[in-house]
């Protein structure tokens, strides 16, 4: 007969075989002692073994319950794929967020799959199809139907390998994140900053549009300075003496010659006839000048309205384009060329120099600039010598250009240089912080940049568009 294991242990502690036992009544009590507080010993290492299990379980199912409640929380599962059985396994939470019923049979990869909408399916394929070869883990966003109502949802989808499985080719797992808000958040996002672009396009051609009709108003102004000037010639008297002389002559016409000759009033019309003569003939030259300056200011006003439509064309078609006309065209704009009475302008560059780009957006940048230059040059009172440079040099390798507008202005300071660019950033009384945060827009969607330097207050800055020769 094999004895318990525990009774073995005690008769070996006893020093006693089955073959001596004791005959002594004590001893005999003794052992029996000795076995029951054994038996006593194992029976609480079991109790506490099975209560530490029962703790335990507890624990892991409070844990468990906090992990779905946070996945659920955050929209988040998790999921296993056999590829030698082709089961998808889904955690309860993913599983509730799909609007799978989690009791019914595994999905298979094929079905999964077809859930996918038909834009991101193939994308997946390929992804899965070389974790299969590769083994390197990936992520990726996709629209998944959900099984429930057919809406798609966006997903965030982690895979890896099962590093510790034998089969680590044919089982992968990963995450599933419902980050559909997040993708609607991203689309108004994107609407805003289209509409946000939209509007500092707008209000650069409002810029413009100002400059415009400013350079307009200096031509107008200047029109009707001439007008003015013709029209107070012809209110002096020597035009209603005349008027009065030739009234004589058709009164006393029959006898015009005896009128001339012995009429005292008569006798003086030649030689007034001669004088005023003399004076309309000073007056016609005064009005000829007056009215080819009134001419010149409406042809000029007439380039202005033309080239203004020009770079307000909503398409944008990649030309070729002289440098030396876009510039011309911008000073033209920005009353540029109207400034070289107290501001020296200096132009070096060539009519050889030309790119391939939008001649509208480019346009609008080297408006904005000059205009800026100006205003700048203007404002800095400290500096007498006015002067404002633009140059065109080509980079090494030649395939960028640069355009440089170099002002003796009010500069830019240290705190605000690296805020020059940003959207609603102005350091001007009436400024709105649209113009050189919607040219630096312009210039990188032309495919160059536009950055700006100055030493300082009062030193002046330099503006560099560049841009890509082809």
């Amino acid at each position: 007969m094999e004895l318990n294991k525990l009774i073995q242990r005690q008769l070996k502690r006893s020093g006693m075989t089955l073959d001596s036992l004791p005959t002594d009544q004590e001893e005999w009590r003794q052992f029996i002692q000795s076995v029951s507080n054994a038996y006593e010993n194992s029976d609480q290492e079991r109790y506490l073994l099975e209560r530490s299990m029962e703790l335990s379980s507890q624990e892991l199912l409070s844990l468990n319950e906090k992990l779905e409640n946070a996945q659920s929380i955050s929209r988040l599962g998790y999921w296993s794929y056999d590829k030698l059985k082709d089961r998808v396994q889904w955690s309860n939470t993913l599983s509730e967020i799909c609007g799978l019923n989690a009791s019914i049979t595994p999905i298979n990869y094929e079905n999964f799959l077809s859930s996918i909408h038909e834009e991101h399916r193939t994308l997946f394929q390929e992804k899965v199809s070389k974790i299969c070869v590769d083994y390197i883990p990936f992520d990726c966003e996709i629209k998944v139907k959900n099984y429930n109502n057919d809406d798609y949802f966006w997903y965030f989808i982690s895979v890896t390998y099962d590093k510790n499985s034998e089969h680590t080719s044919n089982i992968f797992s990963g995450i599933a994140m419902d980050i559909s808000k997040r993708k609607h958040f991203e689309t108004e996002l994107n609407v805003s900053n289209q509409k946000l672009i939209t509007t500092a396009r707008l209000a650069g051609m409002a810029d413009v549009a100002t400059s415009v009709l400013h350079n307009i108003g200096n031509v107008l102004n200047s029109a009707n300075v001439s007008l003015g000037l013709i029209l107070q010639k012809l209110k002096n008297d020597h035009y209603q003496k005349l008027i009065a002389v030739i009234q004589m002559i058709k009164d006393n016409l029959p006898n015009i010659a005896d009128y001339i000759k012995d009429d005292p009033k008569g006798k003086v019309v030649p030689r007034y006839l001669v004088s005023i003569g003399e004076t309309l003939a000073k007056d016609y030259e005064i009005f000829g000048q007056e009215i080819q300056n009134i001419s010149k200011h409406l042809d000029h006003m007439k380039e202005i309205v033309s080239k203004q439509q020009n770079i307000s064309r909503v398409i944008s078609l990649k030309e070729k384009t002289f440098l030396h006309e876009l510039i011309n065209d911008a000073l033209q704009i920005s009353g540029g060329e109207n400034l070289k009475e107290y501001i020296q302008l200096n132009k070096n560059y060539t009519e050889n120099d030309f790119v391939l780009t939008d001649k509208s957006k480019a346009t609008q940048i080297m408006i904005n600039l000059i205009k800026n230059a100006k205003e700048a040059i203007i404002e800095n009172r400290e500096n007498q010598h006015k002067e404002l440079t633009i140059s065109v040099q080509k980079n090494s390798p030649e395939e960028f250009i640069n355009i440089s507008v170099e002002d003796s202005g009010i500069g830019i300071t240290d705190e605000n240089i690296s805020k020059i660019f940003t959207f609603g950033f102005t350091t001007k009384e009436n400024g709105h912080g649209f113009g050189l945060h919607s040219s630096v827009l312009a210039a990188r969607e032309l495919g160059g940049d536009l950055i700006a330097k100055s030493k300082g207050k009062n030193q002046g800055s330099i503006f560099t568009l560049t841009l890509p020769l082809q």
